[in-house]
């Protein structure tokens, strides 16, 4: 019976293994001072990452308004599997959809023709004001095994570099992949085959 709940232990570690997860490729470290986005705290962040950012498979990604400074109309544009959405200033906004592995596909734009996409290199070496940018602000593990990280985005109004003109959360909830469930249904199996023998003639 030992044997059969370790198989099962075994068979549950692997699915969560096989969930899928965020993760950044990051370059130059920024730092700002002025952080003062509604909704966060003032000075929650003094740097960032400029960064790219990428999912390990195929999940669900949602995007959510958290918090701007601006008063300019920012918003982010994501393209999903299937449609796209975006993400304005207003509470409660948020996009979800289905994305393949890689390079998440979003930009953050403004209404003054600042633009600047989640793509390798982005803002990266030929990052200077008034040129739109954003950075990685921070990352949460939630004890669901959700990934997620904050993104501020400054525009291409003035020079401010505080990186909270839209600040977004990106996050993926972890899906196993169909791998895991064959793992996981083989270790309920031995515990049902083991249980069924030990009993009683």
């Amino acid at each position: 019976m030992k044997q059969a709940l370790a198989s099962a232990v075994l068979a549950l570690a692997s699915a969560a293994a096989g969930a899928q997860t965020l993760s950044i490729d990051s370059a130059d470290t920024v730092y700002f001072t002025g952080f003062n986005a509604s909704g966060l705290t003032p000075g929650s962040f003094t740097s960032g990452l400029f960064g790219t950012v990428r999912l390990s498979g195929p999940a669900q990604v949602t995007y959510e308004y958290l918090g701007s400074e601006s008063g300019y109309d920012t918003s982010l544009f994501a393209d999903f599997l299937a449609g796209s959405g975006s993400v304005t200033e207003t509470s409660g906004s948020s996009a979800s959809g289905w994305a393949d592995g890689g390079v998440l596909d979003f930009a953050f734009l403004d209404n003054h023709g600042g633009e600047v996409h989640n793509s390798a290199g982005a803002g990266w070496t030929s990052w200077s004001h008034p040129n739109p940018s954003f950075v990685i602000l921070g990352r949460r593990t939630a004890r669901s095994g959700a990934t997620s990280y904050l993104l501020g985005f400054n525009d291409s109004y003035r020079g401010d570099a505080d990186f909270d003109d839209l600040v977004v959360r990106v996050s993926v909830v972890p899906i196993p992949e169909p791998s895991t469930y064959a793992l996981m249904l083989a270790g309920l199996g031995v515990v049902g085959f083991v249980g069924r023998r030990r009993r009683p003639a």
